[in-house]
């Protein structure tokens, strides 16, 4: 038998198979069909969405942007909406920073947000596609598991419109491939712990919102994967509990530094009467905010072409564009189905199909007669359908196990023609999922640019406010920050709002609203097509003069609206006092307001109401009121002063930033030598 010299055909196609199947190829194929799905991206135009809530995004990143060019980084207070607000209370900072750094480097924020959003949805089925190979040791249903969870439309279609969930999707498989890792790998047990506890750890710090039920369901997941290695004798009960201790305390040690502040301060702000503590959510509302069957249902059977009564549907399907956010897929489903013929086999899956039907009750909501996360703490007042990011977590999972099943029933078929196919119906099915990412020229027009010039040479100290019938309108104009950086009446993000602030606009008369909070101007579009009721209602509170006006905007003028900084009676009738006032905002957590009231006065300065603002009459520390329920105060005596506002953060914040810092360096620290240890007594790694 003659031996085959190299470079024949044998070694060639030996050295394809090698390629075909490397991570490397599958990652690489992962990629393609997200650039393909991306397509409407591939431009450099701006990028948009049907919602278009992720350009109020950008008026965040701006914000910090801001900042940066002004010489300062993460100012804990902003300055432009409601009054002023601690933005890093409830918000995932650290990704605003991030953009925020890449601007001051020069690159649009909107064409970074590109290439993060691809970065971050091919990191999503890699981190997957590796989760189900560690399960699995095969690479077939790694790849389909990876996929389906990449380009599933629930995914793509909520992660476009608020993209701080695009890297969330992309670490929550992570702590799980960790953790299954190092049940299979005692040499590296160390290393592979302390990388489980630094993702978990990170899931509040890139996405505050689903990081409470993805890490209760992580922590659901080892404990039950433990305890059934304890019942199969395959380790020791303290040896369990030892990892799962070492997993929870670092991450709990990591999540604290923004944990803590946000628990500390929930009672300040609004996302205290929407959701979280009050628990007075109404079953209405969260009806309306749930991943009913109905829903569900109807998103799979409009798939095929059959018709479905939307009346009877919660009105959440059409927050992202339609039904089409909600279609699971049916040969995803199909062969998820055919994954539970896998159960028994395989470590793990077993959990995650438990904790995926768990999800599934979680994010049916108060639509179905029975459900116990109605009446938990926390859980009852989480919107139901966030639950749906581990429904598709877990279908992944099984439809990677259901190519196992599809090897054993269609045995005269090799397997990779079975995979081939399954690729392609997956992303074909998946394929108009791709319709949110649009783009568009600009996010405004000519006339709203002409506008907005108008407004920033306006001088004066006055607050704009935007009425507007449609979301994607006010969405947009939460980013008309850099057209004309005028401080704001409302903003989007309502919820991280102080709650006095966050009561007076969305319960209070709105007539006292715009007086209190300063505002002066009223911008309207003429397109809306409640203009008419708009304007009328402008007008009803005060908005009568004509400012600026074109063909499709209108700003409106209100003659009589309080200065930024006033002198009223210490006595019950709040009159005016006589005396000069000037006010000078130094930075978003100074205010210096210099005064000569002729009798005993309160000096009113019109912004948010806040415990960690400070005041200094004449270099002396004074006290701080509320006034009128959202505004600050400070009594003086007759005669000139200089009040000093300074918003100062309780030492304890710092601290506990810096614990995190920290635990993350040290967890790192724990990764990297042990790996570098291990490699030193020669230790190989095999591959999984």
């Amino acid at each position: 038998m003659t031996r085959s010299s190299p470079g024949t055909s044998a070694d060639r196609r030996e050295g394809y198979k090698r390629i075909l199947t490397s991570r490397w190829a599958h990652w690489g194929f992962l990629a393609l069909v997200m650039l393909g799905f991306m397509r409407g991206w591939l431009n450099g135009r701006l990028p948009a969405s049907p919602r278009m809530e992720m350009v109020v995004q950008f008026a965040t990143s701006w914000f910090v942007l801001d900042e940066l060019r002004h010489g300062r980084f993460l100012t804990p207070w902003n300055p432009w909406e409601f009054g002023g607000f601690p933005w890093m209370r409830l918000l995932a900072w650290p990704l605003y920073a991030t953009v925020a750094l890449i601007g001051w480097m020069g690159i649009p924020m909107e064409q970074a947000l590109k290439a993060l959003a691809f970065v971050g949805f091919v990191a999503s089925g890699v981190a997957m596609y590796e989760y189900v190979r560690i399960l699995t040791g095969r690479w077939q249903a790694a790849l389909v598991a990876g996929l389906v969870y990449m380009i599933a439309p629930y995914h793509i279609q909520t992660a476009v419109d608020w993209w701080e969930f695009v890297p969330f999707w992309a670490l929550l498989p992570l702590p799980f491939l960790f953790y299954e890792w190092a049940l299979r790998r005692p040499d590296r047990r160390a290393r592979l712990l302390a990388l489980s506890a630094l993702c978990l750890g990170l899931f509040p710090w890139v996405s505050p919102e689903r990081a409470l039920v993805s890490a209760v369901w992580f922590a659901a997941y080892a404990a039950l994967r433990e305890l059934a290695r304890v019942v199969r004798r395959e380790t020791a009960f303290g040896g369990a509990v030892v990892r799962l201790a070492v997993v929870g305390v670092g991450a709990a040690v990591v999540a604290i530094g923004m944990v803590l502040p946000a628990a500390m301060e929930l009672k300040y702000l609004g996302a205290y009467h929407m959701r979280a503590s009050t628990g007075g959510a109404a079953t209405a509302l969260l009806a309306d905010y749930s991943a009913s069957p109905a829903l569900l249902w109807g998103a799979l059977i409009r798939r095929v072409g059959i018709p479905v009564d939307t009346a009877t549907l919660p009105t959440i399907w059409k927050s992202f564009g339609g039904l089409f956010a909600w279609y699971l897929g049916w040969p995803v489903l199909g062969l998820a189905a055919l994954g539970l013929a896998q159960l028994r086999r395989q470590r793990g899956a077993w959990v995650v199909a438990l904790l995926g039907a768990l999800a599934l009750w979680m994010a049916f909501g108060p639509t179905v007669p029975i459900n116990p996360f109605q009446a938990l703490p926390l859980f009852k007042t989480l919107i139901p359908f966030r639950g749906l990011m581990l429904v598709v977590f877990a279908l992944a999972v099984l439809a990677g196990l259901g190519m196992m099943t599809l090897e054993r029933i269609m045995r005269r078929v090799p397997l990779n023609v079975g995979l081939a196919l399954a690729v392609v119906v997956i992303v074909a099915d998946f394929r108009p999922a791709g319709g949110v990412f649009g783009a568009q020229e600009s996010y405004f027009t000519r006339d709203e640019r002409a506008a907005y010039a108008f407004l920033t040479e306006q001088s004066g100290q006055w607050r704009l406010w935007e009425p507007a019938s449609q979301n994607q309108v006010r969405y947009a104009a939460s980013y008309s920050l850099p057209l004309a950086p005028v401080p704001r009446f409302s903003g989007h993000w309502v919820e991280g709002a102080p709650i006095r602030t966050w009561e007076l606009l969305d319960w209070g008369d709105l007539n006292a609203a715009l007086d209190i909070l300063s505002v002066r101007y009223a911008m309207l579009r003429k397109a809306d097509p409640q203009y008419g009721d708009l304007r009328a209602a402008a007008e009803a509170v005060g908005f009568v003069q004509v400012a600026w006006d074109s063909d499709t905007v209108q700003v409106l003028e209100r003659p009589e609206h309080r200065p930024f900084a006033l002198l009223r009676s210490t006595a019950a009738t709040e009159d005016p006092v006589g005396g000069e006032v000037a006010y000078l905002r130094e930075s978003p957590t100074r205010i210096r307001v210099k005064a000569a009231p002729e009798a005993q006065s309160l000096l009113v300065v019109s912004e948010g109401w806040y415990p960690h603002w400070r005041a200094f009459v004449d270099g002396a520390l004074a006290a701080v009121e509320r006034v009128d329920g959202v505004l600050m105060g400070v009594r003086l005596e007759p005669g000139t002063h200089e009040v000093l506002l300074v918003y100062e953060e309780p030492a304890v914040f710092g601290a506990v930033r810096l614990v995190s810092a920290a635990a993350t360096l040290a967890l790192v620290a724990v990764a990297v030598g042990n790996s570098e240890f291990q490699a030193r007594r020669g230790v190989r790694g095999r591959s999984t």
